[in-house]
């Protein structure tokens, strides 16, 4: 893919390519987010069901995520949705995630996970 030739608003393909980034984690008892695999991100647990993701490195459009929920005993009816993703530099870009039973945020089981990905332009064009 080429550059455009004038006018550039609203064409957001200028030099690097799409970054993705796959996590997953639990909760511990307290619940404290724990676990957590892959690399790129932070995660914390704001509210039940609900979990902030904050990604190491600027990012200012995300083009794709996705969420699901592993639960180990097969239970429990519990899916993964994806929520608000806030654009920002360094440690500022997030992405919201959560577990919800019906409509309803629910905190996963101690044994469970959550999973997601993200694909995300990661550099900061405006700033």
């Amino acid at each position: 893919m080429t550059l455009p030739k004038g006018d550039l608003r609203g064409y957001s393909h200028r030099l690097n390519n799409p970054i993705k980034i796959w996590g997953r984690f639990t909760l511990d008892a307290v619940p404290v987010t724990d676990d957590p695999q892959g690399r790129g991100y932070t995660v914390a647990r704001t509210a039940a069901g609900r979990y902030t993701v904050t990604f190491d490195d600027a990012a200012a459009v995300l083009y794709h995520a996705s969420c699901t929920v592993q639960v180990a005993l097969g239970n429990v009816d519990m899916h993964g949705q994806v929520g608000t993703f806030t654009p920002g530099g360094t440690g500022a870009a997030t992405l919201i995630l959560r577990s919800m039973t019906g409509n309803t945020e629910t905190d996963v089981a101690v044994a469970d996970y959550v999973n997601f990905e993200a694909t995300l332009y990661s550099e900061a064009l405006d700033a």
